[in-house]
Order: structure tokens, then C-alpha cells, then sequence
């Protein structure tokens, strides 16, 4: 039997400049204007290149990846063409979270495999609600263009969303927006699904019904258009989770502007007393890749400690953020920290519903019948 591959992802944050002001945004407070110029990137990707080359790395992991993280990474993009660079001469490959606006010029990038583009976009009407410009203006029509010429040029990409729970009511809308933008692909490398995340900074009040309202109705959408979407799931939520942990810190670490080293971008927007305590050390310190090694093996000792509630039958689907679990807890340890889901209990109720949701349309998928 095959093992799977072993992969440490290295993401740089290549700029903390932002053209968005998006309302759900957990960066608020830290845009700025800075940006890592070209030859400090080179400098961090030599000592990327010592930890790839070591000994301790080759011990644990087969191959190395990179993610491009802003702000939006795109407005620093000699230093994003710089890392691309680097992976096509090592051959591999580099993911990019962006809100779309300046993917033109990295084409040929994209369309040769070596990068991999998540647009966020929440589908309408919470797009133009959510996702505004600097001038707090919606962002639409100008995202819209740039997912068109990605369609235009089959050129592969991904969307990725965020719902607040208040904006429960407009997930049908959003589902057939972007069902619209996934019928309109030329290709399967374009790969477009309604993919949310429950926006767990605006959780005030309780939207259970108009969860489990809206949830039945894009079930009965999905249901109908099941064929017409590739015999797969449009909404994610739908193909369930299974046993999936975040791999902060694990398989990944995260580069701040300055060189520091984190277990993912989350934890750059902690407390301040938090986040020196999240942060592991500098890319520039001698002694950096046994002080990276040290913190992996942490980290991997306490990947797998999940709450009793969340391995029942119905949490079929459920998110954590380990970075901010850290950010919210009392607990006295680092390693208790990283595993304090508590904070999620006002979440729990929402993840249930979609559960539950989830199963009964697999039911009727696997028994037509039953619904007859």
C-alpha cells in the first residue's frame, strides 16, 4: 500500500497591503502599506532552501510547497513572481489566496500547474453586502470580470466563501450564483464550489431555524442539479468532513513580513501576549530549522486531541480554527491551548444542523426510493 505523501507547506506573507475592506475581515487593524521587497524574499528562500535541504526535513517530510498570504498577495507581486520562480525550478507547486483582483500577468503560471488560485467570493446578494472596496463600495462586478477571464482562458482556480450566520437567508441565492459561474467553466480544472465558512467573529444571535430552512431548500437544489454538476455536490458541506484536522504547524508553517516564524497566518493576528507566545523563531536565527523541528513534533503530539462532541454521528461537518482556539483560551499550557475548541460551542448548533441536513440527503442519493 501506497503511504501518502509527506508535504510541508511554507506560506509567505508578501505583504500586509489590502485593496478590500471586507466586514468579516479577522485582519481589521492590520492593513498597512508594507511590503517585502524582492531581495529579502531571496533571503528568506536560502534558508527556506537550508531547511529543504536537511537532514531533519528528509526525516519527515518528501517534498516542500508554498502559499502566497496577504493582505491580498498580488499587490506585491515581483515578490509573488519571485517565489513562483523558485518553485517552477524546483518543481513544485505554490497555492495563492486572493481576492482575484491581479491574477492578470500570472497566467502562464496558473495554466502551467505551478499555481494554484483560491478567489474569494461569497456569491450574490452577500458579496456585494460583505466584500467592499477601500471606498467601502461593492467589489462585484469587478471581481466578476476577473472569474470571467479565468472561464474565458480556461484557467483553473477555486472559490472560497464566508457566510455570517445573520446572512443564512441568502444561501440559496449565493448557491445559485455560483452553481451559474460553475455551468459556465470550460473545463473541470475550474474548480468551482459553493464553499463557506461560518464567519465565527459575528456570531451574535441564534439563526438555527433559517439554517435548517435554507439548508433543505439547497438540498432540493443539489438534488435536482446533481447530474448537471458532475454527479457531485455543489455546497461542500454536503460532502461532510470526515476525520480532517488542521494541519498548522504540522504540515505547515507560516513567514511573517519581518522573517517570523508561525504555525499558520492565523496566528498573526493574535493578542499581542499570545502571539509571541505562537511565535516559534526568526527564518534568520542559526540555530532555526532545530527550533522549526521541535515545534512540528509539538504540534504533532496534540493534532488529534478532538472534543467527545464533535465524534458523534451527526458531526458529519464541523470547522476549528486551532489559532484562534489559542487566541480565546485560559488554559495553561501550549499545547491545551491549541486544542481549546470551547470557544465553539455557540457554533455547535449551527454544525449540527448541517449534519443532520447532510445525512438525510445521502439517504435519499443512495435510496431514491425512500423519498418516493
Amino acid at each position: 500500500m501506497n503511504k501518502p505523501e509527506r508535504v510541508l507547506n511554507v506560506e509567505f506573507k508578501v505583504t500586509n497591503a489590502c485593496n478590500f475592506r471586507c466586514t468579516y475581515c479577522f485582519e481589521h487593524g492590520s492593513f498597512g502599506t508594507k511590503k517585502v521587497p524582492h531581495e529579502e524574499i531571496c533571503k528568506m528562500l536560502d534558508r527556506i532552501e537550508l531547511l529543504r535541504n536537511s537532514e531533519e526535513f528528509k526525516n519527515r517530510y518528501d517534498r516542500m510547497t508554498f502559499t502566497l498570504w496577504g493582505g491580498e498577495p498580488t499587490l506585491n507581486k515581483q515578490s509573488c513572481i519571485e517565489i513562483l520562480e523558485h518553485a517552477k525550478r524546483l518543481g513544485t507547486q505554490v497555492q495563492m489566496y486572493t481576492n482575484g483582483t491581479g491574477l492578470r500577468g500570472l497566467q502562464e503560471y496558473i495554466r502551467s500547474g505551478i499555481l494554484n488560485v483560491q478567489i474569494s467570493y461569497d456569491g450574490e446578494p452577500v458579496n456585494s453586502m460583505n466584500r467592499l472596496d477601500s471606498d467601502k463600495k461593492p467589489t462585484t462586478e469587478f471581481v466578476r470580470k476577473q472569474i470571467d477571464f479565468m472561464i474565458e482562458n480556461d484557467l483553473p482556480f477555486s472559490l472560497k466563501s464566508t457566510i455570517s450566520p445573520s446572512n443564512f437567508n441568502h444561501m440559496p441565492d449565493c448557491w445559485r450564483d455560483i452553481f451559474d459561474i460553475r455551468q459556465r467553466c470550460k473545463s473541470h480544472k475550474q474548480r468551482v464550489n459553493y464553499c463557506p465558512t461560518i464567519d465565527f467573529y459575528n456570531i451574535e444571535g441564534n439563526y438555527e431555524d433559517d439554517l435548517k430552512k435554507y439548508m433543505l431548500e439547497m438540498a432540493k437544489l443539489e438534488k435536482k442539479n446533481f447530474m448537471a454538476n458532475g454527479g457531485k455536490f455543489l455546497l461542500t458541506w454536503f460532502n461532510g468532513s470526515g476525520d480532517s484536522y488542521c494541519s498548522a504547524g504540522v504540515n505547515m508553517l507560516t513567514l511573517d513580513l519581518d522573517g517570523a516564524i508561525y504555525p499558520c497566518h492565523g496566528c498573526l493576528y493574535a493578542k499581542d501576549e499570545n502571539k509571541q507566545e505562537l511565535r516559534w523563531c526568526s527564518i534568520y536565527d542559526p540555530d532555526f530549522i532545530n527550533t522549526i523541528v521541535g515545534k512540528i513534533d509539538l504540534h504533532t503530539k496534540v493534532m488529534y486531541n478532538v472534543p467527545d462532541e464533535c465524534t458523534n454521528e451527526f458531526f458529519t461537518y464541523n470547522v476549528r480554527c486551532n489559532s484562534e482556539s489559542f487566541n480565546q483560551s485560559d488554559k495553561p499550557t501550549y499545547g491545551e491551548k491549541w486544542t481549546d475548541y470551547t470557544n465553539y460551542k455557540p457554533l455547535d448548533k449551527y454544525f449540527r444542523v448541517i449534519s443532520k441536513v447532510t445525512l438525510a440527503l445521502k439517504n435519499i442519493m443512495e435510496n431514491p426510493d425512500a423519498n418516493k
